[in-house]
């Protein structure tokens, strides 16, 4: 059967090879405890497991949700994937390695000891002493020192026998045939006189000795450990004392940061001339862009301890002046999803009107979404309005972890984030798919003052209508007429103050027929409000959808 391996071939563990061997758990990852283990910072710290059979076939188990690339394709998390010769794998942005035939000549990183370079000899004893008086335990070895030869030359003294019991050895020098004995001993000697020295021999202790040199080890040990010990425990206790003590209560639910006068940290960019976000300018809040595009990376809460990251782009769009307000909504979403694939909208879209004390307001769309950037996942709220033929995105994001913290913050606070100036609401418009086409400019304008001249609510629909279809053959001429916009957007300012007045008018009306309990009128109320605010006006007049609730409180 063919030796297969493993072998990194990008990465920090470029050149390492790992055979695979039949019936083998092999670990992948940056964590110690893994038999493979990787240094590459988004590799998980257990990514994969790799496992053999008798058969010597390949299987792999995904372990990490970070990425994952099987001979081409992504892997995700739970994933078990057959491996054979040749497949290549991808842990993160560089770290690839592939199934292949191994050359012979590479082992694992980490091998097993062999039975021999664990065992350890034990020395015999030269001698034994059996005496009922003292039983020995213990024996030190001989020490040879040799004067005037060379080591090689050297030879230990016989074993010598044991002295009677009673006596004590305390030292024994050997000096060519002469021996010396101290304590109760006898010396002896001969003429002849050798080179070798023969070291000190001691006694061996008792089993009672020996116990209590055990016992006074450990206690000096122990008491080491404890005056060691002691003050660090007394150190770290009082840390983690002051730590709590002192540690700012975090909040449950993060808020707009203040200063330490309560006044809120406020900020503003503008990305267009009529249009601007407020952020939290807190300490470390970074501003980059320029009039059109703005990133934006602050942070939220009393403590300032959760990321907040805003980006904001306006670009122009042309084609969707002949769509209606949700259609450039979808168009937009498109596009986006198809330049960051990690990207996921939420089904929770909600449209409102900016500055609905002024004209007719702005519609704007937002819904959820959670995307990945690098290795860290966001959530937040995005952001739509359009104004002629420009497209304005705001996203406002956290990180998901701060996600359960942060979302009272976010829905109560991201749609205010959004400053569109109040003096130019009134001239607001945006495109629509019905429009008259074919006729000029100069006639939408002269039937839409004569339908002005009539100052009759039931025209204003088509008065709309008109000056819409003037707007758009305008923007979408290569050389628009800048007195016939002029005059398009000044009937325009007329019609919105119009229908305000109106408006207003009838809201008394009806809430005074409440009061009465008026039925009569206020369901004539009503109808005359359906027919004044058509269908021409959704997704462009906040009162249209006021209207249809039948909310004139």
């Amino acid at each position: 059967m063919t030796q297969l391996r493993i072998s990194f071939t990008e990465g920090d563990n470029k050149g390492e090879n790992y055979p695979l061997l039949p019936e083998q758990v092999v670990s992948v990852g940056r964590s110690h405890s893994n038999t493979i283990r990787l240094a590459a910072p988004d590799v998980s710290g257990k990514h994969l497991i790799i496992r053999t059979d008798k058969g010597g076939n390949i299987n792999m188990e995904i372990l990490s949700s970070r990425t994952t690339v099987v001979n081409g394709k992504n892997a995700k998390i739970g994933d078990i994937l057959r491996l054979a010769a040749g497949s290549t794998v991808q842990l993160g942005n560089n770290t690839v390695f592939v199934i292949d035939e191994d050359g012979g000549d590479d082992v694992m990183k980490t091998q097993i000891p062999s039975d021999d370079d664990q065992k350890t000899a034990l020395p015999t004893p030269g001698w034994n002493n059996d005496s009922d008086t003292e039983k020995t335990t213990m024996r030190s070895m001989d020490t040879a020192t040799v004067v005037g030869k060379a080591p090689s030359a050297a030879k230990a003294p016989a074993p010598k026998a044991p002295p009677a019991a009673g006596n004590t050895i305390v030292g024994q020098t050997m000096v060519g045939s002469t021996i010396i004995q101290s304590g109760n001993s006898t010396v002896a000697s001969d003429s002849a006189v050798s080179e070798e020295t023969v070291a000190f021999q001691t006694r061996v202790a008792s089993d009672d000795e020996m116990d209590k040199i055990k016992q006074s080890i450990k206690f000096k040990q122990r008491k080491k450990i404890v005056l060691i010990a002691l003050p660090l425990f007394l150190f770290f206790a009082i840390a983690v004392f002051l730590y709590f003590y002192l540690k700012p209560t975090a909040e449950e639910f993060v808020t707009w940061p203040a200063d330490s006068n309560g006044e809120f940290l406020n900020e503003y960019k503008q990305i267009a001339p009529y249009l601007a976000i407020v952020y939290p300018n807190v300490p470390g809040c970074t501003v980059a862009g320029n009039d059109s595009n703005a990133e934006i990376n602050t942070r939220i809460g009393k403590l300032h301890d959760v990321r907040l990251h805003i980006i904001a782009k306006s670009v122009k769009d042309p084609a969707t002046l002949e769509m209606d307000h949700q259609a450039a909504f979808e168009k937009w979403m498109n596009d986006l999803q198809e330049q960051e694939v990690t990207l996921t909208f939420g089904g929770d879209r909600t449209t409102l009107f900016l500055n609905t004390t002024k004209g007719a307001g702005v519609p704007m769309t937002y819904i959820t979404y959670t995307r990945r950037v690098e290795n860290d996942d966001f959530w937040g709220y995005a952001l739509f309005l359009r104004n002629q033929d420009n497209i304005h995105s705001v996203m406002i994001e956290v990180e998901t972890g701060d996600q359960w913290r942060s979302e009272p913050f976010m829905r109560a606070q991201a749609t205010g984030m959004v400053i569109y100036a109040f003096q130019r609401t009134e001239e607001h418009w945006e495109g629509t798919s019905s429009y008259r086409r074919e006729t000029p400019v100069a006639e939408d304008l002269r039937e839409a003052a004569s339908f002005m001249d009539r100052e009759a609510p039931v025209y204003w629909g088509r008065i709309h209508y008109l000056i819409l279809s003037a707007l758009i053959k305008s923007a979408k001429s290569e050389n628009p007429d800048e007195g016939q916009m002029g005059d398009a957007v000044n009937m325009l300012i007329r019609l919105r103050r119009a229908q305000t007045t109106w408006y207003n008018t009838q809201r008394l009306a009806w809430q005074y027929a409440f009061q009465n309990e008026d039925r009569e009128t206020m369901n004539s109320i009503q109808a005359m409000g359906e027919s004044v605010f058509s269908s021409e006006f959704q997704y462009s007049d906040f009162r249209y959808d006021l209207i249809k609730r039948k909310d004139w409180k």
